[in-house]
């Protein structure tokens, strides 16, 4: 697991580091009101966030492109 790869690309899904921050923090109802600091801590959880931010990065370079 690593955090680096999470919070850069949480900087990149979110357009700041603020703002991934804010999010990763709150509880989140697609994850049962889990926060995604909390999901991180074991492996599956992180796979979870990570690919969850994945598909967050590739929706916004889809809607960039139309603009």
């Amino acid at each position: 697991m690593n955090l680096t790869a999470i919070y850069d690309l949480g900087s990149v899904a979110f357009g700041s580091l603020h703002d991934f921050t804010q999010w990763v923090i709150l509880p989140q109802e697609k994850f049962n009101n889990q926060a995604p600091i909390d999901l991180i801590k074991t492996e599956e959880g992180y796979k979870i966030i990570y690919e969850e931010l994945q598909k967050m990065t590739n929706v916004k370079s889809s809607t960039d492109n139309l603009l």
